[in-house]
């Protein structure tokens, strides 16, 4: 299986490291970036994520209406704030909440959020991976 990750995200760079540090990460995964509201739809729809990981605060367009969106549009996405302004974040406790400045942990945390939730994949159609923003194999 090929997990795919949908970046809610404006800062490109956030998202490279991001995409970096899981390369560590055994799994076949592909991912895209997002950061309007008009593109997370259209991804949601597309791209049927199985993980939404999300900026917290976004020009013009905030992890909360985010969040929102994934609930309403594709349930079965699970939906993870990541986020640097983890100060900000005291008020998600509900929802999952990942530190930006500890990527090192992103595989693991991945695989626990997996491990924990099962593989609760969308019920779209698989993507062509030729399609997504960032094709990613596991390393050997």
């Amino acid at each position: 299986m090929t997990w795919r990750l949908l970046f809610v995200d404006d800062v490109a760079e956030d998202v490279e490291l991001a995409t970096l540090e899981l390369g560590r990460w055994p799994a076949a995964w592909i991912s895209r970036r997002v950061d309007s509201e008009p593109q997370l739809r259209a991804a949601l729809a597309e791209f049927a994520p199985h993980i939404v990981l999300c900026d917290l605060n976004l020009p013009g367009f905030d992890g909360e209406a985010a969040r929102a969106i994934v609930r309403a549009q594709a349930p079965a996405s699970l939906f993870v704030f990541l986020t640097g302004a983890t100060a900000d974040a005291t008020e998600h406790l509900d929802e999952t909440v990942w530190d930006k400045n500890r990527l090192e942990l992103l595989p693991m945390q991945l695989q626990a959020l997996i491990d924990e939730h099962g593989p609760r994949a969308p019920t779209e159609a698989e993507t062509d991976p030729a399609e997504a923003d960032s094709p990613r194999v596991p390393a050997l």
